[in-house]
């Protein structure tokens, strides 16, 4: 398990250097964009296309960042309302939708995949498929937050089984609303 653990911090360091990089990519080809359009007169079609796959792209690492740093929206209504015992095990059900909807997407996100090869982008200068763009950010996202969520649900199984504090639980005051 402790070896899964370091793989996944390791998947999230690229994560986070690739999140980087993208946001200022973003900045800096917008930044070219205005430059070259209000005071050149000279606007690059791509710039637009191109900064939207940036962001496509960002959002899922930063989708896939969240999960591992458990930094998503979570409504806590209910687990307000129930003991120590049943929080455990209803982060083991949470942990467990995630899984089957992470199942369910990735091999839909390989079918779109085998679509979208077949067509390019539009007004980048180069031909490059469209599945670079959307179905493949989506289908490598997916699987990142899947070996998350395998290692979350063990360690909330062996949490709620135990009745111990899962190791994945990020308290940091910063993370409540």
């Amino acid at each position: 398990m402790k070896f899964i653990s370091n793989v996944i911090r390791s998947i999230e360091r690229i994560e986070q250097a690739l999140g980087i990089f993208l946001v200022l990519a973003i900045v800096a080809m917008i930044g070219v964009q205005v430059v070259s359009r209000y005071f050149f007169n000279q606007p690059m079609a791509w710039v637009e296309e191109l900064s939207t796959y940036c962001f496509i792209w960002s959002v899922f690492v930063g989708a896939s960042i969240a999960l591992k740093q458990d930094r998503h929206i979570a409504i806590t209504a209910l687990e307000l309302c129930l003991s120590d015992a049943q929080k455990r095990w209803l982060k083991v059900l949470i942990w467990i939708s995630i899984l089957t909807f992470l199942l369910i997407m990735i091999p839909h996100g390989y079918k779109v995949m085998q679509v979208e090869v077949r067509s390019n982008s539009v007004s980048l200068p180069v031909d490059i498929p469209r599945m670079w763009f959307y179905s493949l950010p989506l289908t490598l996202a997916c699987i990142s937050m899947l070996l998350t969520s395998i290692v979350g649900l063990c360690q909330s199984f062996l949490s709620a089984i135990n009745a111990t504090t899962p190791l994945v639980v990020n308290t940091k005051p910063d993370n409540l609303i």
